[in-house]
């Protein structure tokens, strides 16, 4: 018994070791290997069994009949190749020419090849409901070890290597199950047999069935041999990347679709504001109509402290916004402290037409009025109107009055797409540059400066995985012209893999610069609110937040305004990111209509 835990153990430090090398790369034949866990099968089964000699066999073939367990654990490499380890044991019967009819149990622990012939001959199927699979195996056999056969039998325990050979068909259930049918013979010498039999060799044959289930991981993937699957995933997002730039500039070539110019100051919040669909630049979107009480929730979604999500931008994302120069506004000396009052200055035009800016004024019970940002949506100062109509009574008293049209997809994104897809595939450069982001920000009262070298600043947003000028500036881009705009930002920061960049830890939701809690402001310079009344239009107090007041608690209580050590306000709230949610889980109602689907691996 000693050499059969040896040989167990021997068995598991050989995989522990297959576990640490495994190669993350195509295998033979064009199929990627997997992790060390996946393709694993446990298989359990019962039946019965003979023992035979190379010599002459006393008594009936059904009289050397007896029963067979077996308990298997099969790791498989490939569609094609694994290795199992099997445990089977039961007894075996024959003749002594003293003893007469003998029993004896035995236990027989191998390493099996085992071979995938269907798969090997007719190609890899996922869905191939019979398997064929021969294989091979050594081991280390032991007989006779009970007391009782012992004395039954006038022998003590007997130990032999031994070969094994067989063929094991079987047959899908589910994904998870199959139905097994094991026919097996196996090799050792006749001095593992406790009687005498003539004949230099035992044979024992046996025919079982059983079940098997697999877990975790159970198909295989298509590689080419020779490259990684990085290696892979680089090609194929390279393919998109072309395909990707060569639907863009089809539509910029043909046209009929440009950009919205005119006045900087409102071009670009026209295309959201206006009654109508702006087709110059919108090539698919939705109208509503105020006439006909055709009616959308927006306006009131980014207004309502109830209703709405209190979606708000961190200071972090404002920095992205240029100068009219061109410039990073990181490259301000005290940019860190520059307040709302004068952030907005000479700064990139979407800016004042996304969020509430210092000049804003909306029509208030009919009178049009400054308007600061509302503390109770906000959270951060930066409270957007990008979407919203400029009068209250579309905006807060009635939460489905607005009529403004919606745009789906615009010029704009088509630009942006071309321009990233270049940038992607290395082919940026300042002609590529001219047809897509220099038209953007010149709309924009931008000056279209060609970048000379990479943003520290992007740099650092995107946690210093990406270096590329180009790319970093396709990314400030996409941000800025695309905010807000139908999920467009969750599907980058899903394309580029920056899920990191939702955690709180990564991403703050870090607020406007006050320096410290005794900060007020005012936009008519009367030290009054934008109503005209003595009270500011933001302070701090204690107790509960206001539309022009906030409570600092600095408890790091969840929800709750703290001031971190730059002098920004922190709206607390506390968020993580999992690997897992770069794809999402398949319904279980989905699986449970079409067996054939398997959840996604981390969602299992």
């Amino acid at each position: 018994m000693k050499k059969l835990i040896l040989l167990l153990a021997a068995v598991a430090l050989a995989t522990s070791v297959w576990a640490q090398d495994t190669p993350k790369k195509p295998s033979f034949a064009g199929f990627v290997s997997n992790g060390f866990w996946d393709n694993w099968e446990i298989t359990l089964g019962g039946g019965a069994g003979t023992a035979l000699s190379n010599g002459t066999n006393q008594g009936s073939f059904g009289d050397r009949i007896n029963f067979e367990a077996n308990f298997g654990l099969t790791k498989w490499f490939h569609p094609v190749t694994g290795m199992r380890l099997q445990l089977q044991g039961g007894r075996f019967a024959n003749f002594d020419d003293v003893l007469g009819k003998a029993k004896w149990p035995y236990l027989f622990v191998h390493a099996d090849f085992m071979l995938n012939f269907s798969n090997w001959a007719g190609g890899y199927r996922e869905d191939r409901a019979y398997y064929a699979v021969p294989f091979a195996g050594f081991g280390y056999m032991a007989s006779n070890f009970t007391d009782k056969s012992h004395e039954n039998n006038g022998s003590g325990t007997h130990q032999s290597f031994a070969f094994t050979l067989g063929w094991l068909n079987k047959f899908r259930i589910s994904p998870s199950f199959d139905f097994n049918i094991e026919l097996k013979g196996l090799i050792a010498p006749s001095r593992v047999s406790p009687v005498a039999m003539d004949g230099s060799y035992l044979f024992g044959f046996s025919a079982t069935a059983g079940f098997t289930y697999r877990f975790n991981k159970r198909g295989w993937q298509r590689g080419v041999a020779g490259y990684t699957v990085a290696d892979i995933q680089a090609f194929q997002d390279a393919v998109a990347a072309s395909m990707a730039a060569a639907a863009a500039k089809e539509i910029m070539d043909k046209g009929p679709y440009s950009l919205v110019t005119g006045d900087v100051k409102t071009a670009y919040r026209s295309l959201f504001t206006s009654a109508g669909l702006l087709t110059q630049e919108v090539i698919f979107g939705r109208e509503y109509s105020k006439e006909l009480s055709a009616f959308h929730e927006t306006s009131w979604y980014y207004y309502s402290p109830t209703y709405g999500a209190k979606i708000a931008m961190t200071k972090k994302f404002m920095n992205t916004y240029l100068t009219t120069r061109g410039t990073p506004f990181t490259d301000i000396d005290g940019y860190q402290t520059i307040d709302f009052i004068r952030e907005f200055d000479g700064r990139d035009a979407r800016m004042a037409q996304t969020v509430i800016s210092p000049t804003y004024k909306m029509k208030i019970s009919g009178r049009e009025r400054l308007y600061s940002p509302n503390w109770k949506v906000t959270r951060t100062g930066y409270h957007p109107i990008k979407w919203s109509i400029d009068d209250d009574a579309d905006n807060v008293l009635s939460k489905a009055a607005s009529w403004n049209s919606l745009p789906i997809l615009r010029y704009a994104e088509v630009l942006l797409n071309y321009a990233e897809a270049k940038a992607e595939l290395g082919e940026m450069d300042a002609a590529v540059w001219d047809q897509t982001i220099a038209q953007l920000r010149s709309r924009a009262g931008v000056t279209p400066v060609v970048p000379d070298k990479a943003d520290p600043y992007m740099e650092a947003y995107f946690l210093n995985t990406v270096t590329d000028k180009w790319i970093l500036e396709v990314r400030r881009e996409r941000g800025i012209e695309l905010c807000l705009e139908m999920g467009l930002r969750w599907d980058d920061d899903m394309r580029w893999h920056m899920g990191d960049l939702l955690t709180s830890d990564n991403n703050p939701w870090t607020g406007i610069w006050i320096g410290n809690t005794g900060y007020t402001y005012d936009f008519t310079g009367q030290s009054t609110d934008d109503n005209g009344d003595p009270v500011p239009d933001f302070y701090i107090r204690p107790g509960e937040d206001t539309e022009h007041s906030i409570a600092i608690s600095n408890t790091g209580a969840n929800q709750t305004f703290s001031l971190n050590a730059a002098g920004n306000i922190v709206w607390e709230y506390k968020r993580t990111w999992g690997e897992k949610k770069y794809l999402r889980p398949i319904p279980q109602t989905a699986i449970t209509r079409n067996p054939n689907l398997e959840q996604n691996a981390l969602w299992k």
